[in-house]
């Protein structure tokens, strides 16, 4: 067994399997460049028009 592997049994036995996930996902760096995702998907949007949609909502 390589440490990798005994080091996550010891952490799900102490964390359980769930605690184990969220201390797993801590550590994760994610994939991609979100900063220039979110510029790319934001681009249509004004602050005018963020306004005049809560404003509607309420």
């Amino acid at each position: 067994m390589n440490h990798e592997s005994l080091s996550r049994q010891v952490l799900c036995k102490g964390l359980g399997v769930v605690g184990l996930i969220r201390f797993m996902q801590q550590f994760d760096n994610g994939r991609g460049d979100y900063v220039q995702d979110r510029q790319e998907w934001q681009k249509g949007y004004s602050v005018d028009m963020l306004l005049k949609a809560v404003e509607k909502e309420q």
